[in-house]
């Protein structure tokens, strides 16, 4: 499962939980986050590993993004779907 968090990188409260078949790309993953923010302002990734089989390269879970205060950001995905 993946978590998408709106309004707050902390509040769970606000989560919307999005099944399987899961981020397939990188693509859709910002598609995803670019489409969402139009509503929400701005939107944050939670990832559960222990709850997805992903690619190596989105493997990574929610306890790290925390305690590094990791996460994408709006610039990152709109500059993305610009380039394709």
């Amino acid at each position: 499962r993946g978590y998408l968090n709106f309004r707050g990188k902390q509040n769970l409260g606000n989560i919307f939980i999005m099944f399987s078949p899961f981020f397939s790309s990188l693509a859709y993953l910002l598609f995803i986050l670019f489409i969402w923010s139009l509503f929400f302002f701005f939107s944050f990734v939670y990832y559960n590993k222990q709850c997805s089989k992903l690619n190596n390269a989105f493997d990574f879970n929610v306890a790290t993004i925390d305690e590094k205060d990791w996460f994408l950001r709006l610039d990152m995905c709109k500059k993305f779907l610009d380039l394709t």
